[in-house]
């Protein structure tokens, strides 16, 4: 793979390019999205691809034109690579009149057919050393994608976060352990929604909050919600019309529906949903749209990747439950893992079949008493019979509730791994065989688990 490499670190090139999914409105899982950043809104831009010898000019969707009071005026493009040959390298450049402002390479979607390495971390970009570590290691660790658990920009989700806290670490010139990773312009990565991403934008306070609703360019594929709904979107409050109308303008129909999302990779089919408070999973409308979705899915594998883990033993957030509600659709319909952040450290818990609750039994949904297979253990017995949770987020920020380590009496019943530390998850897929490694920004394992299906 070519080295990432900024040609002219020109004033015109705002980020480092970020590759991503793309709206996928004809859902192939055969193209890539590169998104960029420019501080102009020449017509001269231009993004190219090859695999081979031949250049392909790329489309290249709206420019749309972010406009904040905290930030220097800036412009989003995307670019898009479509008819890729699955799981060869794909040389990019951007160029602007010609000039190549850029280049790197990244690796095409993989088939089902394709073994392939995906990894998994969350509540990451807080400005932290031990951010930049986990960078690094992830990058050293070559996956064909990275799935980030939620929380991706610290505090409050806005433009001049991304520009200090994430672009830098993850999009990186070079990759060191003191510097971070050039992750993003190399790899294909997806972004679920936290609570410090999407949970509220106060047009009064801030105009530069929701960014994620500028940066991320994710399939439209998920329930149609619409800004003006009661419940079940993130909250956009504050009377400045102004600073609210620009905001529509520059998420170009991605707020509020972008929060909830599928597509395929390789051979799993990947679900991300919106976990924030706002979001009722009791709702008949998202129910179906998950369930329908699920049920869709011929893929060998079926994950689901949101924020707020259901399913626990930190006391920080211990409260924060509200997906437990959708434990026996992902056990009924066909899912082996879901990844989540929120609680900064890594937990595994047993597999857990179907519960029969009431979903209205708000009681029952809090207690602690669901079905476990505790003959799982990932090494000698490698068929779960149930959902297996894991808490990923342990990315940057700080982390919580160490003294749980080594002390399994005070974990919850459904709790089986505990590791308070900064770490990742590494995962390869082979056909019917998923093996887990979750490692420190160091590389070592420490903890290391298999399904065999």
């Amino acid at each position: 793979m070519l080295a990432l490499l900024f040609i002219a670190q020109s004033a015109t090139l705002f980020q480092a390019p970020h590759v991503q999914l793309g709206l996928r409105a004809d859902g192939k899982p055969n193209q890539l999205s590169v998104v960029y950043q420019t501080t102009d809104d020449a017509p001269a831009y231009q993004v190219r691809y090859r695999q081979g010898t031949d250049w392909t000019t790329a489309t290249q969707g709206p420019l749309r034109k972010i406009e904040t009071t905290e930030n220097p005026l800036h412009f989003v493009r995307t670019a898009d690579f479509v008819g890729l040959k699955p799981g060869e390298a794909v040389e990019y450049e951007v160029l602007k009149d010609g000039t190549v402002l850029f280049k790197s390479s990244v690796v095409a979607p993989k088939s089902a057919d394709q073994a392939s390495r995906f990894i998994v971390f969350g509540d990451c970009a807080a400005g932290t050393p031990q951010q930049k570590l986990v960078a690094y290691q992830a990058a050293q660790q070559k996956p064909d994608l990275v799935v980030i658990t939620g929380d991706i920009v610290y505090n409050n989700g806005r433009s001049s976060e991304y520009r200090s806290r994430f672009f830098p670490v993850y999009g990186a010139s070079s990759t060191m352990r003191s510097v971070g990773s050039n992750l993003i312009s190399t790899t294909l990565s997806v972004g679920a929604a936290g609570n410090h991403d999407t949970a509220s934008f106060n047009t009064d306070k801030v105009s530069d909050g929701f960014a994620y609703f500028y940066y991320w360019n994710q399939p439209l594929n998920g329930p149609k919600l619409q800004p003006d709904m009661a419940k079940n979107v993130a909250k956009l409050t504050g009377a400045n019309e102004e600073t609210k109308s620009k905001f529509f303008s520059a998420s170009a129909g991605r707020y509020p529906t972008a929060t909830n999302f599928s597509f395929d990779y390789g051979n799993a089919h990947w679900v991300v949903l919106d976990s924030n408070l706002y979001a009722d999973w009791t709702t008949a409308g998202l129910r179906e749209w998950l369930i329908k979705d699920l049920d869709a899915s011929k893929a060998t594998w079926k994950f689901v990747a949101y924020h707020h883990p259901g399913f626990q033993s930190s006391k920080s957030h211990a409260n924060d439950k509200q997906m437990r509600v959708l434990h026996d659709v992902f056990a009924q319909h066909g899912v082996d893992v879901v990844w989540q952040g929120h609680v900064h450290n890594y937990q595994r818990n047993f597999p857990m079949p179907a519960s029969g609750k009431d979903l209205k039994d708000k009681d029952g949904m809090k207690a602690n008493d669901w079905p476990l297979d505790r003959e799982y253990d990932g090494v000698k017995v490698v068929k779960p019979k149930g959902v297996i949770y894991i808490v990923d987020g342990a990315g940057g920020a700080g982390l919580y509730n160490p003294e749980l380590n080594d002390k399994p009496e005070n974990w919850l019943p459904f709790t089986a791994k505990y590791f308070s530390v900064h770490s990742l998850s590494v995962v390869d897929l082979s056909g019917r065989t998923l093996k887990v490694s979750h490692k420190t920004p160091d590389g070592n394992t420490i903890d290391a688990w298999v399904i065999e299906k």
